[in-house]
């Protein structure tokens, strides 16, 4: 079970071949184990090492925004 604590932010990014808008939520798990049904793998980082990774380009407004919280 996920819980929402938090709006984060909207993007709103263009690609080449297509247009993204994507809001993100501070969450925490609140039960359970985590289930993926869209990607194949997932990590825990702290802020600091969120730097480490190389995002998508629709990812790093996110990144920088988690960073200056």
């Amino acid at each position: 079970i996920i819980g929402v604590k938090s709006f984060l932010i909207q993007v709103n990014h263009q690609y080449p071949d297509f247009k993204l808008k994507m809001d993100t939520f501070i969450c925490e798990i609140i039960d359970g184990i985590l289930k993926l049904n869209e990607h194949i793998d997932y990590k825990w980082l702290s802020v600091q090492e969120l730097s480490d990774l190389d995002w998508a380009a629709a990812d790093l407004p996110i990144v920088e925004k988690l960073s200056l919280n």
